[in-house]
């Protein structure tokens, strides 16, 4: 077998490597995404019958008021954190495939680097402004694909910055909601219990 038939089946075998473990990857992800959907819902199960075991021992207006103040709190807080795990999961998959794929960008480059060099080697005189012009084109396509992981490097921070401010400015919402339900459950139940 000759040089080039044997880099081509050794690229052919590690485009086929790094297929198998980007799909690895993302049954990884789909998994974790599959498992915390489980915990979250045995976890609400679990609550609601605690919540519901509660509800049956209120006896007056004051338990009722403070019990119910106590309810949008933790739900938000869950809400917000499953929100949170999901974004881990997605984020890490979209570094590792990242990753994965610029490891593949850079080992193609190599070998066309490898193969342009052997059929130089190879090459009648007189081509050379032939091959000057092939890495050329190779180099422009190498700033491109870097230019192109960097991009998507920098989406994925502005993305993972804007989640995170998102998430913030909803804890703080929830807490404000928190606070009027409070006052709210408050007034009424000052206004039930005083005599007509």
């Amino acid at each position: 077998m000759s040089t080039p038939q044997q880099q081509f089946i050794a690229t052919g075998k590690a485009n086929l490597d790094n297929l198998v473990a980007a799909q690895n990857r993302m049954f990884a992800g789909f998994e974790a995404l599959i498992d915390l959907n489980l915990t979250v819902f045995k976890s609400s199960l679990e609550n609601l019958a605690e919540k519901s075991q509660q509800v049956a021992s209120l006896k007056n207006p004051e338990q009722a008021s403070s019990f119910a103040t106590t309810l949008l709190q933790p739900s938000a807080e869950g809400a917000l954190n499953y929100s949170q795990q999901v974004f881990d999961i997605i984020a890490g998959l979209q570094r590792d495939l990242g990753n994965l794929t610029e490891a593949q960008i850079n080992q193609n480059q190599q070998q066309v680097s490898q193969l342009i060099e052997q059929a130089e080697k190879n090459a009648p005189a007189g081509s050379e402004s032939f091959f000057a012009m092939v890495k050329t084109a190779v180099l422009n396509s190498t700033h491109v694909a870097d230019s192109m992981v960097k991009a998507g490097r920098q989406v994925s921070d502005v993305v993972d910055s804007n989640i995170t401010a998102a998430r913030n400015a909803a804890v703080k919402a929830t807490e404000k909601a928190a606070e009027a339900v409070e006052k709210t459950v408050s007034r009424a139940t000052r206004a039930a219990s005083t005599p007509a």
